[in-house]
């Protein structure tokens, strides 16, 4: 799952924090992305993954934490 943040060369992207209490969730900044895309964070549970792209890092996290919920909640 991982690596669906870490698309792209390393020195374009920095992690930033995941969301908190997430287990197996990730967040980069990509420094080339269109404004509106610049955070992605990656969740997993289970069977199921999903990624997140934000224009700010606390709004990419909040949607991120709750397509986790989302799938927790599915199961």
């Amino acid at each position: 799952m991982r690596e669906f943040a870490e698309l792209g060369n390393p020195v374009d992207r920095r992690a930033v924090d995941p969301p908190e209490n997430m287990p197996d969730s990730y967040c980069v900044q990509d420094y080339l992305a269109p404004a509106e895309a610049q955070f992605r964070c990656c969740v997993s549970y289970r069977n199921y993954a999903g990624l997140v792209l934000g224009a700010r890092l606390w709004e990419t996290q909040q949607q991120a934490a709750a397509q986790y919920a989302l799938f927790v909640n599915t199961t």
